[in-house]
């Protein structure tokens, strides 16, 4: 819970013509649609960010951030507090009969009150999801702020309730032909791409979504081998594949990587030459790989040398265990 800044009027009048409220849930739901980053769908607004959910909204050129529960509250009353309370001391529910005004010396009182509430990872569920759900929650919360390049197999929420705290996409391998490393025929071999969760959840909670996917890939696919890499360039190592049982398999070769000048974002060189072919049969340059080519020779961007990535592979039947066991032992030998 913090201070409000104070809404001017032409943000309010933004506010009532692009959401409404929904009663029975607390959530809040686009009434429009945006062209920003073409993400905004008929879904519940706004993403969750320390325990809170909030919204983006652009308005003039700048974009402004508000708290859901405010936004709730101000649909409501047609004001909002300087300061308002959630009355069960959990954060996502922005019923507006759990919300009420508060101060800073009765809010430290409410908190110590409730104490800290402490959720188990098993509270939780997973669900298949589509990438069009999946892109904003990965734009918000993965260090890769993209699914751009995925050639998308299967995405997964984590919920909280009704509320997806989590993402996992799987897709085919980015390389082409390395899946034959992996498997007889491409569809065999599915690659974790994207994981990510929101910074409030209990110790173990990747490994437990992980592992729940892991579980819907075996009863619902044909899939035989789970492959994924920690990218060193970012300081990975693997240590949440270590955890879900994942079997080491070493190093990539190195290589190059793309960097975007005054950021540490990084894109793999291929990037460059990703492509589509729109109605009119004309094969062009996906419009973020035009972006980075023009960075390129403007020079906004660079090659730099990259390391090597740690591999990982997650068996998904005992045949392919058996095989695998035999590799990690001549990688570690």
């Amino acid at each position: 819970m913090t201070k409000a800044r104070e809404w001017s009027e032409e943000e309010k009048q933004n506010i009532k013509e692009n959401l409404r409220y929904d009663s029975e849930t607390g959530n809040l739901f686009w009434t429009t649609h945006s062209n920003w980053y073409g993400l905004r769908t008929k879904g519940t607004a706004g993403c969750i960010s320390s325990g809170y959910r909030g919204i983006r909204i652009w308005l003039k050129g700048k974009r402004f951030y508000y708290s859901n529960h405010r936004v709730v509250w101000f649909l409501n009353y047609g004001s909002v507090p300087k300061m308002l309370d959630h009355i069960d001391g959990y954060k996502l529910n922005n019923r507006v009969e759990n919300l009420r005004p508060t101060t800073i010396s009765l809010n430290g009182r409410n908190c110590k009150a409730r104490g800290k509430i402490v959720m188990s990872v098993t509270d939780y569920t997973v669900s298949p999801i589509t990438i069009q759900e999946a892109t904003p929650f990965v734009v918000d919360w993965h260090y890769s702020k993209n699914t751009n390049g995925l050639a998308t197999r299967f995405c997964f929420g984590l919920f909280d309730k009704t509320e997806m705290i989590g993402v996992i996409i799987y897709a085919y391998l980015g390389m082409a032909s390395v899946w034959k490393k992996y498997g007889e025929v491409e569809t065999d071999v599915v690659e974790l791409r994207r994981l990510c969760c929101i910074d409030d959840t209990p110790k173990n909670t990747e490994s437990y979504f992980i592992a729940q996917t892991i579980n819907w890939l075996r009863q619902n696919t044909d899939c035989k081998v789970v492959v994924s890499y920690a990218d060193s360039m970012q300081g990975h190592v693997g240590t949440i594949y270590y955890a879900s049982n994942f079997y080491y398999l070493g190093m990539t070769a190195k290589g190059r990587s793309i960097k975007i000048k005054g950021s540490n974002r990084l894109y793999h060189e291929k990037t460059i030459r990703t492509y589509y072919t729109p109605k009119n049969g004309e094969r062009r340059l996906k419009p973020y790989a035009q972006k980075i080519k023009e960075q390129l020779e403007n020079g906004e961007a660079e090659y730099v040398h990259s390391k090597g990535k740690h591999i990982f592979v997650y068996p998904l039947n005992k045949k392919e265990r058996r095989k695998y066991k035999m590799r990690v032992n001549n990688v570690k030998s």
